[in-house]
């Protein structure tokens, strides 16, 4: 990101990376802060993992959707949004595209937010960038 901002003489407006609560590898690697301070929107695709979030058994999530009386996939975008994040999510279906809208209409405490900031998948590893190139535009993600 600070290369390409170097090549443009209108700035970045946007960054879309693939990043939920479980896949992390942009805010790890720093690229969440860089954009946040460098006024570049961070788009989230894949904010759900694929539906991983609708009907999870993970304890920390499911005490956050009852605290909230929201539903876990409604506390998973939330948190994004929070992050400064713009989540895309994909909805074939009317009430999932209202329980997406309603994702915004609350907001999580500090001490909730700071609680999903610590909670990770169990036995999921976040890939790690190694930095070598191959072509210009792409980086190898490693797993660690």
């Amino acid at each position: 990101m600070k290369e390409a901002l170097k090549y443009t003489k209108h700035g970045i407006v946007a960054n879309e990376t693939h990043y939920n609560l479980v896949v992390r590898t942009s805010e790890e690697s720093g690229v969440v802060d860089f954009c946040n301070k460098n006024n570049i929107l961070v788009i989230a695709y894949r904010p759900l993992r694929m539906g991983y979030f609708a009907g999870t058994e993970d304890k920390v999530l499911n005490k956050l959707a009852d605290k909230y009386k929201m539903t876990t996939t409604q506390i998973a975008i939330n948190y994004l949004v929070n992050k400064g994040v713009l989540p895309i999510v994909k909805s074939t279906n009317i009430s999932h595209l209202k329980e997406n809208i309603d994702a915004v209409n609350f907001k999580l405490s500090k001490a909730d937010l700071e609680k999903l900031e610590e909670w990770r998948l169990p036995g999921y590893k976040t890939p790690k960038y190694d930095l070598e190139y191959y072509g210009s535009e792409k980086i190898r993600l490693v797993n660690l």
